[in-house]
């Protein structure tokens, strides 16, 4: 919250040929002004867009990592907190899996919140990504792993990610 407050001004008309006396001399009614309260307040905002994590195209699963990004517009100095839900397939966040269009082929993978693929990004607290907004869009890189499987049949496989952001 900004605040400002405006002190009244004491207004008068005098015409002087030599020098102006001191205020003290001054001698008629002088007229005080109201005072004005100027007042703004900035409340916390923040937007979110992500891009698609693309594993690529292969022939069969082996061990495969991907790396993505989410962008975070947040007000100046605004705390804010990213998570990521389990998916569309799964839902748990620990088992997420990609689905082969409605049939029952799933390929497994994971998401993370850091490059060493150690730490498991979730929508709980202390498995987000937490942050301060500088009022640009900031980058925050989303880290994927799908390990080594057992033959799967062809075609397109596909999660649904939701990411929240609190602030």
């Amino acid at each position: 919250t900004y605040q400002s407050s405006l002190t009244p001004i004491l207004a008068r008309r005098a015409t002087w040929t030599v020098t102006a006396p001191s205020c003290t001399a001054v001698t008629d009614s002088p007229t005080t002004l109201s005072t004005m309260t100027a007042r703004l307040v900035i409340n916390p905002s923040c937007t979110i867009s992500a891009n698609p994590l693309n594993f690529g195209t292969v022939t069969a699963v082996t061990a495969l990592t991907a790396t993505s990004n989410l962008s975070a517009t947040c007000t100046l100095n605004g705390a804010y907190a990213l998570a990521l839900d389990g998916g569309s397939v799964t839902g748990n966040v620990n088992a997420r899996r990609m689905r082969l269009g409605t049939g029952p082929s799933t390929i497994d993978y994971q998401l993370y919140r850091d490059a060493a693929r150690t730490l498991v990004w979730g929508n709980t607290t202390g498995s987000m990504v937490t942050g301060t907004g500088t009022g640009a869009a900031q980058s925050i890189s989303v880290f994927g792993r799908v390990p080594p499987q057992g033959p799967k049949p062809p075609g397109i496989y596909r999660d649904t990610i939701t990411a929240t952001i609190t602030f």
